[in-house]
């Protein structure tokens, strides 16, 4: 196995990492300036930024009650056998901590 190549990903997957949390760092600040500019679209020369709303579901005990089952009946399957799997190679990296 390369090394090289290995501390290479590993570099580049802790910057992504620390990238991503300083971007969303940003975001609640950014969405606060946009709605008191009243901005639904912001374009720059990089790019552009669109504030939109997304819907986020509250459902009814019926509902969560009926997802609690599937969930049971999934485990089931998977216990005795019914439930086919399938393997598929993947590659993970956990941050060292401190």
């Amino acid at each position: 196995m390369d090394d090289v190549k290995l501390k290479e990903y590993m570099k580049l997957k802790i910057k992504i990492k620390s990238l991503e949390d300083e971007a969303k760092g940003l975001v609640p600040e950014i969405i606060d300036s946009m709605q008191a500019d009243d901005l639904d679209k912001i374009n720059s020369t990089m790019g552009s930024l669109s504030l939109s709303d997304r819907k986020v579901y509250t459902f009814s005990e019926k509902v969560t009650d009926a997802e609690k089952n599937i969930k049971s009946l999934k485990s089931e399957e998977i216990a005795d056998g019914t439930a086919t799997a399938e393997s598929i190679p993947m590659l993970k990296f956990t941050i060292k901590k401190g």
